[in-house]
């Protein structure tokens, strides 16, 4: 979708972007292309089992901010989880009611997949102490890097 890569024959294959990406590293505008990429154009819900819940991806920026205003110290996901659930109410909606589940577990589940882990983490912007066995995890914490610090810069 960026631009480094095509499709060939059912092979993924380099493009020239791709290869000077390869050959130099990836420079300050690559990766604001691939970021613009991966928050607007490509669906966060492929690549899960999860309800589409597209405010979770729209709603990018607000995760941003509360983890630069919040992230100074690692934290426990379920506080991310819950700020988000306060601040968009209206996805509990979009979940449907199961037996054994609750939309509110439902949504925070796959916000720190979508939001947290797949995004956060995945473009460097946060950093996760994880605990318990690789299919049960049992807490995660989430602080800030600096990173996230040089890169957003949110003005009053």
């Amino acid at each position: 979708m960026a631009g480094y890569t095509r499709k060939y024959r059912s092979r993924l294959l380099l493009t020239k972007k791709g290869q000077q990406v390869l050959k130099k590293g990836i420079s300050g505008q690559d990766f604001l292309i691939i970021f613009r990429k991966y928050t607007y154009d490509f669906n966060w819900a492929y690549r899960d089992r999860c309800e589409e819940l597209r405010i979770v991806q729209t709603t990018f920026l607000f995760t941003l901010f509360i983890l630069k205003k919040y992230g100074d110290i690692f934290r426990e996901s379920a506080f991310y989880e819950k700020l988000f659930i306060k601040a968009f109410p209206m996805s509990l909606n979009e979940v449907p009611q199961r037996d054994y589940s609750s939309p509110v577990k439902d949504v925070s589940s796959c916000y720190l997949m979508r939001s947290l882990e797949r995004f956060a983490w995945f473009f460097g912007f946060a950093d996760f102490n994880i605990s318990g066995r690789k299919f049960f995890r049992e807490a995660h914490q989430i602080k800030k890097t600096s990173f996230l610090d040089e890169f957003i810069k949110f003005h009053k």
